[in-house]
């Protein structure tokens, strides 16, 4: 296909998006969310670092999960850092073939691990995770795979996060940056269609969480999703949240929260993701360590470009 037909593909696109979006208008599908004022509370975000390269014998990964939170009062503003600024890397080797599986199982068993202990750790008023309060069904392995046990482990830990947060009064919300769900229109993505028709600071009424591993989850009845169009000039975010009850609070919470930012996400959620990224030059620091102590340089596959 050349690029003038995918320009005019696009444009067919724009114009019938155009025309469902404004169905959902008259369909009174929108709310209107009110700002925080004062705003006076507690706010944490999890996020995980991840950086994985396969190798002739073995596969590897490196994973790291940082916890940070901001606590607005009055004029007042703290932040805090769990474990640390700087948190601990986890290094593990796999030799199988699901290495996929494995390094994303791996990062989210300690971002989900980090949630945890953040919450029992620190007073919040509300815990916003970078993506969604479920994991992604591309995490779910076969159920024939040795992975599996793992997949159902991090399905537990997610159901005493549930557990944990209402024990705790902490509400619970996952924020969506690029969705790519199609509730609202078969063969078009939600966030595709809004961006035409929702206006800044405009959420769209609840639904049930829709994506394809829900039945996993035994929490399901009381876990939701909205649309929140928290920035003029940014697409719609996708809110997974817990407990029906906390819809508009949640909502005012995030809408409140990314006005301070110019791509209309929570900062605490933005300083996490940049506290927490791994530069490559650590995977390069562990290949030289094992190459040393092990005594060989030949376990780089051929498609890295180190021949030996």
């Amino acid at each position: 296909m050349e690029i003038d037909e995918i320009i005019e593909k696009i444009n067919e696109m724009k114009e019938e998006t155009l025309e469902k979006s404004k169905l959902l208008k008259e369909q009174n599908e929108f709310e209107t969310v009110s700002k925080m004022n004062p705003i006076d509370i507690s706010i944490g975000s999890v996020d995980g670092g991840l950086l994985k390269k396969s190798y002739h014998p073995f596969d590897l990964v490196i994973v790291s999960s940082l916890g940070v939170v901001y606590n607005y009062n009055d004029s007042t503003f703290k932040v805090s850092y769990y474990p640390s600024k700087n948190p601990k890397r986890d290094i593990e080797y796999y030799m199988g073939k699901e290495f996929k599986f494995f390094s994303n199982l791996t990062r989210v068993r300690k971002e989900i691990k980090t949630s945890l202990e953040l919450v029992e750790k620190f007073d919040l008023d509300i815990l916003l995770l970078d993506g969604s309060i479920v994991p992604y069904p591309s995490l779910k392995p076969n159920r024939t795979s040795n992975l599996y046990q793992v997949y159902e482990e991090i399905i537990d830990a997610y159901e005493r996060l549930y557990r944990l947060c209402q024990k705790k009064k902490c509400l619970l919300a996952g924020i969506v940056k690029d969705s790519r769900s199609s509730k609202y229109f078969e063969n078009f993505r939600d966030t595709f269609v809004l961006s035409y028709v929702m206006k800044d600071g405009e959420k769209t009424k609840s639904f049930k969480y829709q994506e394809t591993n829900a039945s996993d989850v035994k929490s399901k009845n009381n876990i939701f999703s909205f649309y929140l169009k928290s920035n003029k000039k940014s697409r719609p975010l996708r809110i997974d949240f817990y407990g029906k009850e906390n819809e508009m609070k949640i909502a005012e919470i995030i809408y409140t929260l990314s006005s301070f930012s110019n791509v209309g996400i929570p900062n605490v959620i933005l300083e996490c993701d940049k506290r927490v990224k791994l530069n490559k030059n650590e995977l390069t620091r562990v290949e030289r360590i094992i190459s040393a102590r092990l005594g060989i340089n030949n376990f780089f596959l051929r498609r890295n470009g180190k021949l030996f």
